[in-house]
């Protein structure tokens, strides 16, 4: 990993980090549980691009949404309420999520 300082940016942070190698990759067990924060903006600013999107979750379906292009997340319906209330007024959250299959995590509880 790369790290380079940028300055003090209107968001509190100052560095900027790129990925150069990747030493290693192992699969995990399908029992594992792991944190992910989920941010539904790409950005912290208002874009004036067309074509540009700053949201990272699109709707699958009525408990399903894909997050990052990449990742489809399930919510179960007692997550619902809050997963929307969370991602409609544009405010991350953390969750405890698990494999569901190879494309497919589940979240399991929020923090």
């Amino acid at each position: 990993v790369k790290e380079l300082d940028i300055g003090e940016l209107s968001d509190g942070t100052r560095y900027e980090y790129s990925l150069l190698k990747v030493i290693s990759k192992e699969k995990v067990s399908d029992t594992v549980i792991f944190r992910m924060f989920i941010d539904p903006l790409r950005y912290y600013h208002k874009l004036e691009e067309d074509g540009i999107s700053n949201y990272t979750l699109s709707q699958l379906n009525d408990s399903t949404y894909l997050y990052m292009d990449k990742v489809e997340i399930e919510i179960p319906h007692k997550f619902l309420e809050y997963f929307r209330k969370k991602t409609n007024n544009e405010i991350g959250f953390i969750g405890n999520f698990k494999f569901v299959n190879g494309k497919r995590i589940r979240l399991g509880s929020i923090r």
